[in-house]
């Protein structure tokens, strides 16, 4: 057995009061915890020493929502965010119309529209950029894409081509697409564009990975397909996965795996199941969440149902019977609503199998809601660095009900588990970001801006407990990792300074020194 040894640091286990000061790794696992006066015998373990110099511990963050095969291959794409106008997105790519072989896909990734005060997106913009090349930009927030004419051809969209169930093809007034999409509508595009190779999507991922390392992130749980699922298990396999990863499946293919006996924690302690992902409304920025009120600068507007109520039903019914824990997307109020009603008939299966029902982003649950949600039992899995990008839009298409909006504190409160992700790539997967905005509630996590509800802001304490034990509760691992405890997992970080006592300002510069993943340590700055 492999032994490492790192003393002399304030050790913040999370689950003490009081810190450690030193901590004896084996096998991956924490062998010994203890204090300065009363030392391990380390004589015949042979172990690697490292002097922490008085440096702080904590355990490894995990982020609970990405999509990470689809961040590591927005490497590949246009990236958009920097344009804070339809000029700057022209500019942007522009500059790439070069890069391209006619007749190949142009794929980019990160606009968001709701910051433009010049125009609004339209097929005939990309087919002047792009006139021998099919075009798919994705939105920021995933749910809506810009294409050109070339990509809508390919779909054989047409105006006489109806919107799918959940879905919105959306039109000029002689009912000509536009080129925008959204939601269900947007599967009619992507089914058309051929996968990378499997060497351009390891790459991206090794290099995302150690990206995602330099930030204390040792385990992710990812929104995505068998496909990519098949790519993790190879690089697994491979032995070129330093990354703890749950999945949880689409419930599209749920019936493969009901069919071969699979359920949540199929697996190993690297790359195992979580569960399945299922859509229950759009986003915020594509003014797509299903409200019980209408958008207030849009009164015929109520947001998209991605399936009929009794579908939806059936569907968190039926993957919890069959063992599989369901995690739902619900952003707006009545798709909560919905979701926490259906987790409560179905309560009995979740007993049975004993894993959590989740319900991803909870953007706006309104206090009548919040009884609701905590007798449902179910983990709310958030994304605070949502915050400092919806102040303002929020305010516009919510008005007052965003009160209630991301409110991280009330639920809390109420006794829910909170488990925090970024939604990467929508978000920056920086867990520090998504710590300060779970404190401060600030636009553009800008210090001199107004705290946005801050009743409904959370300790520094609180939201890195939110990062790290509460993932873990999430997916059923708080036995494996969430604290620092003998017999689990030897994933930890080190930073110089204590992040309970810091100004929460302060937290947007702090740097991990290192990222200890499985007792190994995988980055040193």
């Amino acid at each position: 057995m492999k032994y490492r040894f790192f003393y002399n640091g304030h050790i913040h286990t999370l689950a003490d009061q009081s810190p450690a000061h030193w901590l004896l790794s084996g096998n991956g696992k924490i062998v010994a915890l203890g204090h300065a006066d009363d030392p391990p015998d380390l004589s015949g373990l042979n172990a690697t020493t490292h002097d922490l110099e008085a440096t702080h511990v904590y355990p490894a963050f995990s982020d609970a929502h990405t999509h990470l095969v689809m961040t590591a291959l927005n490497s590949l794409r246009i990236d958009l965010r920097p344009a804070i106008s339809l000029s700057q997105a022209v500019d942007l790519l522009a500059q790439r119309r070069h890069d391209f072989q006619p007749g190949e896909w142009v794929l980019g990734s990160g606009y968001d529209a709701n910051l433009w005060q010049d125009g609004r997106p339209h097929k005939k913009i990309l087919d002047r950029i792009f006139p021998e090349n099919p075009v798919l930009l994705e939105s920021k927030d995933c749910h809506s894409v810009w294409v050109n004419q070339a990509a809508l051809k390919m779909a054989g969209i047409t105006a006489a081509t109806p919107d799918p169930p959940g879905g919105k093809i959306y039109r000029d007034a002689d009912h000509t697409p536009n080129g925008l999409l959204s939601e269900q509508a947007i599967p009619l595009i992507k089914q058309k564009i051929p996968p990378a190779n499997s060497e351009q999507s390891r790459r991206a991922l090794r290099n995302l990975i150690a990206r995602m390392h330099r930030k204390g992130i040792t385990t992710v749980h990812t929104m995505e397909g068998l496909k990519e699922y098949g790519l993790l298990q190879d690089m697994l396999n491979d032995d070129q996965l330093p990354l703890r990863v749950v999945i949880y499946i689409p419930h599209q293919e749920m019936g493969g795996l009901i069919s071969g006996g699979i359920h949540t924690g199929y697996g190993n302690e690297w790359l195992k199941l979580g569960g399945i992902k299922i859509f229950a409304d759009g986003s915020l920025g594509s003014r797509t969440a299903e409200l019980s009120e209408p958008y207030r600068d849009d009164p015929d507007n109520y947001g998209i149902a991605y399936l009929p109520e009794d579908e939806l039903n059936e569907l968190i019914y039926q993957a919890a019977e069959h063992g599989l824990a369901p995690a739902v997307h619900a952003i707006g109020d009545a798709a909560v609503h919905k979701v926490l009603q259906a987790f409560i008939r179905a309560q009995h299966w979740r007993d049975k199998w004993g894993f959590n029902f989740r319900l991803e982003h909870a953007q706006l649950v309104p206090a009548e809601t919040l009884d609701l949600f905590a007798r449902s039992k179910a983990v709310a899995s958030m994304q605070p660095i949502h915050i400092a990008d919806d102040v303002e839009i929020a305010e516009k298409y919510w008005d007052e009900r965003s009160a209630f909006a991301y409110p991280i504190a009330a639920l809390m409160n109420k006794g829910v588990t909170v488990a925090f992700g970024s939604d990467t790539p929508v978000a920056d997967f920086d867990p520090f970001k998504g710590i300060y905005s779970a404190v401060a509630r600030k636009y553009r996590l800008n210090p001199e801006s107004p705290s946005w509800h801050p009743e409904m802001a959370i300790s520094v304490a609180q939201a890195i407990r939110a990062y790290t034990a509460g993932p873990a509760m999430a997916s059923g691992d708080f036995h494996l990792r969430g604290t620092l405890a003998v017999g689990k997992q030897a994933d930890f970080i080190v930073v110089e300074n204590d992040l309970l006592t810091m100004k929460p300002e302060d937290l947007l510069s702090v740097s991990i020194l290192k990222t200890v993943l499985n007792g190994e340590i995988l980055y040193q700055k």
